[in-house]
């Protein structure tokens, strides 16, 4: 390695577009993965993962947005598989109100099941519709509603 810096696994006008892309998508990208995770270093790692792997996609897809966000579920996913979920994270997110009323909502979706805080996270923070939902998780749209109906009346419960 020449000076340290990481090998480069782009070329050209790929690496240019990549670089656009990350420096367009990064931020959103990283809340969603926080979210997801719980652990800022967790979210850190696996937004750089998505896009080294992005980097070697031969066809970019019609919607990176979409698909960056697709691989950023789908790595949370097998993270929380590999490792277990550590215990939520006390911090909030950049970008998200720090008043107690926000701090108490973020502990009480961090102690949601996987699958209801992922529908909530998308369908309220990143405001997809249930369509697109269904679309990132791959399931049917009912499986998306019943899942947000039940984070939703889990969430009224803990916070009564």
């Amino acid at each position: 390695m020449p000076d340290g810096r990481l090998i480069d696994v782009t070329s050209g006008t790929k690496h240019a577009a990549l670089e656009a892309l990350y420096r367009k998508h990064q931020t959103m990208l990283l809340r969603l993965a926080w979210l997801l995770t719980g652990n800022r270093l967790d979210a850190e790692d696996l937004v750089q993962a998505v896009f080294l792997r992005y980097s070697r996609i031969d066809q970019p897809p019609a919607n990176p947005k979409a698909y960056l966000r697709t691989m950023v579920v789908n790595a949370a996913r097998d993270l929380g598989r590999e490792h277990g979920r550590e215990s939520p994270s006390q911090i909030v997110p950049d970008g998200i109100s720090n008043s107690p009323e926000v701090s108490e909502i973020w502990d009480a979706i961090q102690e949601l099941p996987d699958d209801q805080r992922v529908v909530l996270i998308l369908r309220y923070h990143d405001d997809l519709s249930h369509e697109e939902i269904s679309q990132i998780l791959d399931c049917p749209i009912g499986t998306v509603r019943s899942r947000i109906s039940r984070g939703l009346a889990r969430l009224r419960e803990g916070m009564s």
